[in-house]
């Protein structure tokens, strides 16, 4: 996270685009706690975006996934996405239905980012599985490894590889 933070920090600095700063308190800490913090300090300072990431939790590891309700409920966050692989195949739907019920009972994401898609011919069906079975869009795709590999979805395409 240092490194991405460092990066962006140096293209914005290019680019006069505005502040970058790393909030961290460490490991072993309670994540909804420095989540609800991190908000706090962004809006003390006059930050507009505050990118909170809960790393790597697996959709299938009870104790991981029950504290991002509480992250929910601390935080509040406007728009929660969750970035997945497009490599995972069919275990996706399992993942995109268990985060999206993770943060409670009244919030669930509001969108995925896909990565890896790239290195995946034909993962057209994974995606309409996850929007199907969560009713939550794809927002963005990453294709590559550079911040401006992220692509928004071409709808046009994606039906046009389903119909192929």
């Amino acid at each position: 996270m240092r490194v991405h933070a460092r990066n962006l920090h140096e293209l914005s600095t290019r680019q006069r685009l505005g502040g970058i700063e790393l909030y961290e308190k460490g490991y072993g800490k309670d994540a909804a706690h420095i989540a609800k913090d991190a908000v706090a300090h962004a809006a003390q300072r006059g930050f507009d975006v505050v990118l909170i990431d809960t790393a790597g939790r697996r959709h299938n590891d009870a104790r991981l996934m029950s504290s991002l309700e509480k992250f929910a409920q601390l935080a509040r966050p406007d728009k929660i996405l969750m970035v997945g692989e497009a490599l995972v195949g069919t275990d996706s739907v399992a993942q995109a239905r268990a985060f999206d019920g993770a943060f409670g009972p009244k919030r669930g994401i509001d969108g995925f980012i896909i990565s890896k898609c790239d290195t995946v011919g034909e993962m057209v069906g994974v995606l309409v599985s996850m929007v199907h079975a969560t009713g939550v869009p794809v927002v963005f795709l990453g294709v590559g490894q550079m911040y401006g590999d992220l692509r928004t979805v071409n709808v046009e395409s994606v039906v046009g590889l389903l119909m192929s």
